[in-house]
């Protein structure tokens, strides 16, 4: 501290007495109110080093358990949820599968029944042949297999993961650049980004939306900087640069084969577009339970490359109905993810 020797206004009384500067916040104070003053701060003094203890308490209980850290903690409850939420959809699972059983056996039994009074029969009749047995056989085979797995149920996995998974991101300054690719859903990416040359900053990714394309994707994330978009780099660009190229992003996937087999007339899927709506062709429909439906691969907003080895590209869409017609067993299609091309295309047979 050091003393003016002029009087001056005190800041805490307003008084002009005989005052002393404060050297930290630099305030005149007088010799009564410095006094508070220096007690107001031994309390901070006091408080840094009650808390000073309290860490050192913090470090010392989870030197001696590290699972109180707080990370631990977070990945304790990720577990816990996690668990709880495989616990439920299993409990509703074996509901489902319970009741369809139970309507299962009622009617194997009845199947079962029938069975029986033809084998009496067939023993009171002593009339039977080759033929006839095997014709029991398989009877008897189709309930032992309907028992099993009864005929309108199966079982398979949701591409829609159930529990997502966490990552533990360690950092040491600067990272390497990374290289992620995202299939646009809709009209979005699910982040959203800021700065650029306007704000005399790099473009970042300023927020990640739960549950959304780049939040699934696990990679991305808050505070990285944006370095290119489909290889044109935005390093010193304008924000509305980088906004542009994402929204010109169709999210087209590399080109996919799928083998269906053909039941009665029929691939179970629907297909729009054609040359003669100046659009490619592509899936608008894939029917439940039907062959592309079960084969799992093949999606609503693929286009249609070629059949059977025949392009379809730019073609009418007679062509490409024809051929799915005239194929017969197993037809091997090209296809190829691009749900923009679907999204402005229905909204051009709406209009």
């Amino acid at each position: 501290m050091a003393t003016v020797p002029s009087k001056a206004r005190c800041s805490t009384c307003g008084k002009e007495k005989s005052t002393v500067r404060c050297e930290g916040c630099l305030k005149l104070f007088c010799y009564n109110h410095l006094t508070d003053h220096r007690q107001e701060l031994s309390g901070e003094l006091n408080e840094i080093e009650i808390n000073r203890d309290l860490l050192r308490q913090t470090l010392t209980e989870q030197a001696h358990d590290p699972t109180q850290r707080i990370l631990i903690k977070k990945i304790n409850k990720w577990e816990e949820d996690s668990i709880k939420k495989i616990h439920i959809a299993a409990h509703e699972y074996r509901q489902l599968l319970l009741q369809t059983t139970a309507e299962n056996i009622t009617e194997t039994e009845l199947n079962l029944a029938k069975l029986t009074d033809q084998l009496k029969q067939t023993r009171l009749d002593n009339d039977f042949n080759e033929i006839d047995l095997n014709h029991l056989k398989r009877t008897l085979t189709q309930l032992a297999k309907r028992l099993d797995m009864p005929p309108n149920l199966s079982m398979k996995e949701d591409s829609v993961a159930l529990i997502h998974r966490i990552s533990i991101v360690l950092s040491s300054g600067h990272s390497n650049p990374r290289v992620i690719e995202l299939r646009k859903a809709a009209e979005s990416f699910g982040f959203h980004i800021k700065g650029g040359r306007e704000e005399n900053s790099p473009i970042y990714i300023s927020h990640v939306t739960p549950y959304g394309v780049a939040w699934e994707h696990g990679e991305l994330r808050k505070g990285d900087q944006l370095l290119s978009v489909n290889g044109v780099s935005v390093e010193n660009e304008y924000l509305e640069t980088a906004v542009r190229l994402l929204k010109q992003a169709q999210g087209h996937s590399n080109p996919r084969v799928i083998e269906l087999r053909k039941a009665a007339e029929s691939f179970g899927f629907h297909i729009k577009g054609g040359r003669e709506e100046n659009s490619p062709i592509y899936i608008s429909h894939v029917t439940p339970y039907g062959v592309a439906w079960e084969h799992g691969e093949l999606r609503k907003g693929d286009q249609l490359l070629s059949v059977n080895g025949v392009s379809v590209e730019n073609e009418y869409l007679e062509t490409a109905v024809r051929l799915l017609k005239q194929a017969q067993g197993i037809v091997k299609l090209v296809v190829q993810y691009s749900p923009q091309d679907l999204i402005e295309m229905e909204n051009h047979f709406d209009q």
